[in-house]
């Protein structure tokens, strides 16, 4: 698994350094790990046009991220290359300007008069840096650096008609280190090089989708004190063999698992198939599938191995909710009465609204998996506010914080970057490696599947830990079903797909 932090702990863990006199070391790490970044990527440049003079401008803001954004362009001026550094206000680290300075770079001090000038030299670079705002900062960038960034952002015109690689340093300007939340404008970046450890805020969306690809630059931090716990974690492939243990010889299919489903209507007959597709790939000794007559012979002539009905006894898992028509007063009652027998439950899509009836007992061992617009209803209803699908996905990952609170229930928020809150942990769980490919629909039948199926499974009894496995499978199949994201698929080509990820996770945690 991979962790990450807040601003805050990492702040905090810089603490004792700092005040044993290692800030210059820190931040000379931190300005060679930037610096080595943009060395590699001009060197195509300088190769394709020795002779050529290749330039790179960097804008500065009067802080730490200033400082070592211009040690770091002072390394790229003792390397031959063109550097300037645009400074956004009308004080910069003395030292790190003097030894830019000495190296030979020029200077634009950020004016309105000179706005034009800053634009233009951007604008004639291969690389700009954007080292105005830290982890420190709260809020975004206003004034005339604002308006710097506005113009480089080259609003209304396609993304990809900007010529110049954008490196953020430590982070986009902008963007909360905390929380991932944005305050425009940002300057989207391709790369960000970031300091000491990941930083919560730029796992999740907004955040995220204005970071680029992410770096760490080690500068020499201990994480586990005085941070005291991980804000996020990530799991990684390898983690899902863990997940996968072969059955004792004393197992039957009633000790190794037992799924019950409802899943699929009259109208929505191919969820129930998705669901239960994905659930058996996944694993599980039993599967009993209990919605409309019609759609289970469906299920039984996909699946043959499912077992029409609801389980005998109590099932070690539940799912609820995918495709079903809840408009049905039987088919609502019926959710109700499978909830009550459950021990673990997935509710999704319709039957999220269905958490209030769940015993409370066993709250916490139910999770919630809606997007967007179905936490937006969710807490609308639930919370007394008007909120709307877009303000969750500005604000997601305290919202997914706030359901969980609420509802006492884990919830994981669907979306590129998927977000789990659970009430048995301080941190989340962040699926910050994903593909768009998997924007299709019945997609979120086969995370459904999925997630039952691992809910099942005694050796996995927190919510947290199996959303968070669930997610990253359902990832894993993506990537293998659209051969590493190079060709669209339907959500029915991830059902074979999840076997070749468990055996490649399988592989990966014996090297």
């Amino acid at each position: 698994m991979q962790d990450a932090y807040t601003g805050t702990q990492i702040r905090e863990a810089e603490r004792p350094l700092l005040e044993a006199g290692e800030g210059p070391h820190l931040m000379a790490r931190a300005a060679h790990g930037l610096f080595a970044r943009i060395r590699e990527l001009t060197e195509s440049a300088r190769n394709a046009d020795p002779a050529g003079e290749v330039r790179v401008s960097g804008l500065v803001g009067k802080g730490n991220n200033g400082a070592d954004t211009l040690f770091a362009l002072a390394e790229a001026a003792r390397s031959g290359l063109s550097t300037t550094a645009i400074l956004a206000f009308s004080a910069a680290h003395p030292e790190a300007l003097a030894d830019f300075e000495a190296a030979g770079g020029d200077v634009l001090e950020l004016r309105a008069d000179t706005l034009e000038r800053a634009v233009a030299a951007c604008e004639s670079s291969e690389i700009v840096v954007d080292g105005v705002l830290g982890t420190g900062a709260r809020g975004g960038l206003d004034g005339i650096i604002a308006d710097l960034v506005r113009a480089l952002r080259h609003e209304g015109e396609p993304q990809d008609s900007r010529a110049f690689t954008v490196i953020a340093c430590d982070l986009p300007s902008g963007i909360d280190a905390d929380s991932g939340e944005v305050t425009p404008p940002v300057l989207r970046a391709d790369h960000t090089v970031t300091f000491g450890a990941h930083k919560l805020g730029l796992w999740v969306d907004p955040g995220a989708a204005h970071a680029g690809t992410v770096s760490v630059v080690d500068i020499g931090l201990d994480m586990s004190v005085p941070a005291g716990y991980q804000a996020a974690v990530s799991v990684r492939s390898a983690d899902l063999a863990h997940a996968f243990d072969e059955p004792a010889r004393t197992d039957n299919k009633y000790t190794y698992g037992v799924l019950e489903l409802m899943a699929g209507s009259e109208k929505y007959p191919g969820a129930g198939i998705l669901c239960t597709g994905a659930a058996l790939a996944t694993g599980v000794g039993m599967l009993c599938y209990n919605g409309p007559e019609t759609v289970g012979r469906m299920v039984v002539q996909a699946h043959p191995e499912t077992v029409l009905g609801p389980a005998k006894k109590s099932p070690h898992a539940l799912v609820v909710g995918p495709g079903v028509d809840f408009d049905i007063a039987e088919t609502r009652a019926l959710a109700i009465e499978a909830i009550a027998r459950a021990r673990s439950i997935v509710l999704d899509a319709g039957a999220i609204e269905l958490f209030s009836d769940v015993p409370e007992p066993q709250r916490v061992n139910t999770i919630l998996t809606p997007h967007a617009g179905e936490l937006a209803r969710l807490m609308s209803a639930r919370s007394g506010q008007d909120v709307s699908a877009h303000g969750v996905m500005t604000r997601p990952l305290y919202w997914v914080r706030k359901a969980m609170e609420l509802t006492g229930t884990a919830v994981l928020l669907k979306g590129f970057t998927t977000i789990v809150a659970s009430p048995e942990s301080p941190w989340v769980a962040v699926q910050e490696s994903a593909t768009a490919r998997l924007a299709t629909a019945g997609s979120g039948d086969v995370q459904a599947g999925i997630m039952g199926a691992l809910s099942a499974r005694d050796q996995l009894p927190s919510p947290l830990t199996r959303a968070a496995l669930a997610s990253r499978l359902h990832s894993d199949a993506a990537f293998i079903a659209s051969a590493n994201n190079r060709v669209p698929i339907g959500a029915s080509d991830l059902i074979p797909a999840i076997r070749e990820a468990i055996l490649a996770a399988s592989e990966l945690a014996s090297d």
